[in-house]
């Protein structure tokens, strides 16, 4: 049970395109299109359009693992907890070794 809100914000290229395609094809997903405002105006008006009890922030340039959301959701109901979070691991083009933070915490 998921419902998927893709925030149009303004963008130059062909992404409005692609979320419309999305939604064509998934009545799960929408989309909400409007004049850039920047990141946080954004997610202010997807948490606004929300009907769910989760909310995950994903941006353009992300990629999710197939399991994430499921992991995620498990662990918030395997303990007593309020959120729960992940690492990210940075994917890029070039070759050059990438930093990465490694904080505390534990893979789920």
């Amino acid at each position: 049970n998921i419902e998927v809100i893709l925030v149009d914000d303004g963008s130059m290229d062909k992404s409005g395109l692609i979320c419309d395609k999305f939604c064509q094809l998934d009545k799960r997903f929408r989309v909400i299109h409007k004049i850039n405002e920047g990141i946080a105006k954004a997610r202010n008006i997807g948490v606004k359009e929300a009907n769910g009890d989760y909310i995950c922030f994903v941006d353009s340039d992300d990629m999710l693992h197939p399991q994430m959301l499921e992991k995620l959701f498990e662990a918030l109901h395997n303990g007593d907890y309020d959120f729960s979070m992940c690492n990210y691991k940075p994917i890029q083009a070039h070759t050059e070794p990438i930093p990465t933070f490694m904080g505390g915490g534990r893979d789920i």
